[in-house]
């Protein structure tokens, strides 16, 4: 976890922070008053409702209602001791605000400003919950947030967004989510859902279009974070479940970008960089103590990559390469694949089913495409390509097999099958417009070809 300790200590110090000064805010004349309720609206306001219930002692709620608002209901009930609510729909039409605190020192701040057909729920029943939404100048925004357990906080923020949906359920203890949409974003639709305890949150969409981000974190510890810049049309989906596991994903100035991953398990990594336009990552990490680090800079790029059971590990560093694909999958433990790309239409493809396989992939160049399956344990292989119209065929089944193959050529291509134990086989082609096909079956069998 150490890659990431450091980013997400500043979320949650960020959310943390955000939630504790948001606390210590609180008007200290209210809190002498054992219960204050105060109510604003004018006559332009057209059939408004207006409820509450205070329970408890030292209760605030402060409510507004004014300028054209239409069909505008707020509704809150605090039943625990100090609990505090401002709530304020100036210029909004068809609003509706239910707020539910039933524990002690809950806080709620929620704000809609222009809004249209907005609809705030926050219902928060233990204690020391914090919530702050913030709705201003929208069209059809809605926020749905429960918060069940204690000192949880929820923080999110839609500012310029049309059609947009942010819907957060908290479960356990102490659960962090901050989310922000900002100016100029439309039909963006967040879910987030966080159970058991200590799970942290943290989305950052700012002028993002057609946005739709989906978080769903079982277990404890679990960390997730997104941050979006100035792109469009993103989908970003996150299943986290176990303990201890980390994702960050990061999109700049980037467009048409799909990532879905899905990590089952303990102390699984992802850390996703994206920075170009027609990019998808696929990942999926069952296990415990897998990493997975690709990165994408460039066009028309994509990622499909599976790791199953413990201790297997994915980098990927692709570099300034264009209409690109890369798969993975591994099944066992400890599985290393290392993977260099740079060029245009490059494709590698990579499958270990077994212990301790070990892949090295490096390639540069046009057209070139890599397959390489390992089945057994303990089997390393490497590829160097470079050159153009490159094609690299590998089969390896059984133990401890070993596979070097160099090709620095144009318009040749290499196919290698190893079945069997303790095989040895290093090929290298130098020579464009050439063939090498080797295969070995048995035991202990060693082979060199360089053409």
């Amino acid at each position: 976890m150490k890659p990431y300790c450091n980013l997400f200590k500043g979320i949650i110090t960020f959310i943390s922070i955000a939630a504790f000064a948001a606390g210590n805010h609180e008007p200290q004349n209210h809190l002498q008053t054992d219960f204050s309720s105060s109510s604003d609206q004018t006559e332009r306001n057209n059939d408004n409702f207006r409820r509450s219930i205070q329970n408890g002692n030292k209760n605030i709620v402060d409510t507004q209602q004014i300028n054209e608002t239409l069909g505008g209901s707020i509704q809150f009930i605090q039943l625990g001791d100090l609990n505090q609510a401002n709530i304020s729909q100036p210029g909004t039409i068809t609003s509706s605000i239910i707020n539910r605190q039933l524990g002690s020192k809950n806080i709620l701040s929620v704000t809609q400003t222009n809004s249209i057909n907005s609809n705030i729920f926050i219902n928060q029943q233990g204690n020391q919950n914090y919530s702050n939404t913030n709705q201003i100048s929208g069209d059809k925004n809605r926020v749905i947030n429960t918060q069940i357990g204690g000192s949880n906080y929820f923080i999110a923020k839609q500012e310029g967004s049309i059609s947009s949906t942010i819907k957060v359920h908290q479960e356990g203890n102490v659960q962090h989510t901050a989310v922000e949409e900002s100016k100029s974003s439309f039909f963006n639709t967040i879910s987030i859902t966080q159970l058991n305890q200590k799970n942290s949150t943290f989305i950052n969409l700012v002028t993002t279009n057609k946005s739709n981000v989906d978080i769903f974190q079982q277990g404890a510890k679990n960390h997730a974070g997104i941050l979006q810049s100035l792109s469009a049309r993103n989908s970003l989906q996150i299943r986290q479940i176990g303990n201890s596991n980390a994702v960050l994903i990061s999109q700049a100035s980037s467009s048409d970008n799909t990532s879905s991953i899905f990590q089952k398990g303990d102390n699984n990594q992802t850390s996703i960089t994206q920075n170009g336009s027609n990019n998808t990552i696929v990942l999926r990490q069952s296990g415990n103590h897998t990493s997975d680090n690709p990165s994408q800079k460039s066009i028309e790029k994509s990622k499909d990559i599976q790791l199953t059971n413990s201790n297997n590990q994915v980098i990927v560093n692709p570099q300034g390469t264009e209409l690109s694909s890369i798969n993975s999958n591994q099944f066992g433990l400890a599985n290393q694949l290392t993977i260099n790309q740079s060029g245009q239409n490059i494709n590698t493809s990579n499958e270990q089913q077994g212990n301790k396989n070990v892949t090295g992939i490096d390639q540069a160049g046009e057209n070139l495409t890599i397959l390489t399956r390992q089945i057994g344990n303990e089997n390393q292989s490497t590829f160097h390509q470079m050159g153009s119209d490159l094609n690299i065929i590998a089969k390896q089944l059984g133990d401890r097999n070993s596979l070097s193959i160099i090709q620095k050529s144009n318009f040749s291509v290499i196919e290698s099958v190893q079945i069997g134990n303790g095989n040895r086989q290093k090929i290298v082609q130098s020579n464009s417009s050439s063939r090498a096909s080797l295969h070995q079956v048995g035991q202990g069998n060693t082979s060199r070809v360089y053409q």
